[in-house]
């Protein structure tokens, strides 16, 4: 049986990318509050679902991802119904997939709560993803800063 452990973040930008992680995870556990964040029933375990993917992979949305406003807790899968959770379907189904990233979105408009931000969120003829790309670098943009 293979053992699963936790890859240690390596240089300093790893050590940052992991801090930030930790600091977000206290974030996600007061905003749930148990409750899955797309069917808001309650559970023991949440999974941590990054709505835009993983730094490097995904949306490619590097440090941002690992935020709390791009992080979101779902229910895993019940292996004793065999019932799907949350977690899963937002990999699958494209339903739910785009309203985790529509909430994380939002989350993150109202993280950087400026005009521009709140124009790119509103403005519905872009797709998700490239909503959630200007948002990153926006966000990116005020970390330079």
């Amino acid at each position: 049986m293979l053992r699963r452990t936790r890859l240690r973040p390596f240089g300093k930008r790893g050590k940052q990318w992991a801090e930030a992680k930790q600091a977000a995870e206290a974030t996600l556990e007061r905003r749930s509050n148990g409750r899955c964040e797309y069917c808001h029933k309650r559970f023991d375990r949440l999974d941590t679902h990054h709505a835009a993917g993983r730094p490097g992979s995904g949306l490619c949305l590097g440090p941002v991802a690992d935020t709390a406003d791009l992080l979101t807790r779902l229910c895993h899968d019940d292996p004793m119904t065999g019932n799907q959770g949350c977690h899963t379907l937002a990999h699958f189904d494209s339903l739910v997939r785009d309203s985790v990233r529509f909430a994380a979105a939002e989350r993150l408009a109202r993280t950087l709560d400026d005009d521009a931000a709140w124009s790119v969120y509103s403005d519905i003829s872009l797709p998700i993803d490239d909503t959630l790309r200007e948002l990153a670098r926006m966000w990116d943009e005020r970390q330079k800063a």
